[in-house]
C-alpha cells in the first residue's frame, strides 16, 4: 500500500533505517516524553505499547537506546512508529 501511495503522489514515505537513525530516533523519543513535550488523547493502545517496551542502551555510548520488547508476546510497534514520527517531525520542525 506504502508503495501505491508513493508512486501515485499521494503521500511523502522513505525509508526510515533500523540502525543508526532507530537509535537516534528512540533516544530523541524518549527526551520528549521526559521534557514533557508529548501529550497524546489517551488512546489505550498506545498506553499498552508504550508500557511494552523496555530500554536497551549500548555499551559503547549511553545517549543511544532502543525500544525492545519486555516480552516477545508484547506488541511494541505503535511506540516505534511514534518514536520514528517524532523524530520526523522535529527534523522538519513541525
Amino acid at each position: 500500500m506504502a508503495q501505491s501511495l508513493k508512486r501515485d503522489g499521494v503521500a511523502w514515505i522513505f525509508a526510515f533505517e533500523q540502525g543508526k537513525p532507530r537509535l537516534e530516533a528512540d533516544k530523541t523519543f524518549y527526551d520528549v516524553i521526559v521534557g514533557r513535550r508529548l501529550a497524546h488523547p489517551g488512546y489505550w493502545q498506545m498506553r499498552e505499547h508504550i508500557q511494552a517496551t523496555s530500554a536497551k542502551t549500548q555499551k559503547d555510548e549511553e545517549s543511544k537506546i532502543r525500544m525492545i520488547k519486555k516480552a516477545p508476546h508484547r506488541r511494541i510497534d505503535l511506540g516505534v512508529a511514534a518514536s520514528m514520527g517524532v523524530e520526523r517531525c522535529l527534523f522538519l520542525n513541525l
